[in-house]
């Protein structure tokens, strides 16, 4: 949530890859992972013989099921800040930074590269500030993906976007944060030996 109210409180596009957003999805969902599935099937056998160690296995088979993740997503580009409709006309000159004779049917919110054979298609959710760009073909490389990417981010530079939402979000994630610090500091000892128990079985 933080980093997210800080992408849309900068007042700027943020164009990223498929792949670094569930890495960033991961990263930000371990907690409940662990105290979660990992609680529910933890491997007491194994702990009993190796202590704490057996985290450093839990983490790396955690790491490993991510990147199978990544490496089995469909290559695609993720936009947040603006909405599929309003990405078009940037996405178009991008694509025509990589093909001249890129053209746009803007009432399916597609464009077509020819000299690539490459059909791209703008999704996502209205008002949510959250676009994806994929490609119908599935042969694309990862440097035509890398290419339009940076092409993308130099046509969306300097671009302003609305930070209301992103207010919204930083304040509630400002709730959040003081709530846990207030459970903290109210019973820190009581935590401290409860974290402890957990990770040494």
């Amino acid at each position: 949530m933080l980093l997210v109210s800080a992408i849309r409180v900068s007042g700027r596009y943020y164009v990223t890859t498929r792949g670094r957003e569930i890495i960033s999805l991961a990263f930000a969902v371990s907690g409940m992972i662990a105290v979660g599935p990992v609680e529910l099937f933890f491997p007491m056998a194994a702990a009993a013989v190796f202590g704490p160690l057996v985290w450093a296995v839990l983490v790396l088979f955690y790491s490993l099921c991510i990147s199978l993740l990544v490496l089995g997503a469909k290559p695609r580009l993720v936009v947040y800040g603006g909405e599929p409709r309003e990405l078009l006309e940037p996405l178009l000159m991008a694509a025509r930074s990589v093909d001249s004779d890129a053209t746009a049917v803007e009432s399916q919110l597609q464009i077509f590269l020819p000299q690539h054979g490459v059909h791209l298609k703008l999704s996502g959710q209205r008002a949510s500030g959250y676009s994806n760009v994929v490609a119908f073909e599935d042969n694309l490389s990862m440097e035509f993906w890398s290419v339009l990417r940076g092409a993308l981010r130099e046509q969306l530079r300097g671009r302003v976007v609305s930070r209301r939402r992103g207010v919204l979000l930083g304040l509630a994630t400002v709730v959040f944060a003081s709530f846990l610090l207030y459970q903290l500091f109210q019973s820190g000892d009581q935590l401290a030996d409860g974290i402890q128990d957990w990770i040494w079985r």
